[in-house]
C-alpha cells in the first residue's frame, strides 16, 4: 500500500465538532490510511516511513474525501 507524506499546506480538517483549517501543516498515511495530521514542525522524524516520500506543496489546501462529480458529458 501506500505511504507518504504533505509538508507545509494548509490542511482542512473535520476531526473537532466544526471545520478547521491547519496552516503550515503536515499530514501522513501509512498502508492507505491516514495516520498523522499535525503542525509540519511536529511531524515525526525523516527515518518515519511517510517521511520518505514527501510532498511539499506551500499555498494548496488538502481537503477531508472531497470530489468532483461535474461533468460535460452528452445526454
Amino acid at each position: 500500500m501506500s505511504t507518504g507524506a504533505i509538508h507545509n499546506a494548509c490542511i482542512a480538517t473535520m476531526a473537532a465538532d466544526d471545520f478547521q483549517v491547519l496552516e503550515q501543516a503536515a499530514i501522513g498515511w501509512q498502508d492507505g490510511r491516514i495516520h498523522w495530521v499535525g503542525s509540519s514542525a511536529a511531524f515525526p522524524q525523516p527515518d518515519h516511513p511517510a517521511a520518505r516520500q514527501a510532498m511539499n506543496p506551500p499555498g494548496n489546501l488538502v481537503t477531508p474525501g472531497l470530489t468532483d462529480w461535474h461533468t460535460h458529458a452528452a445526454l
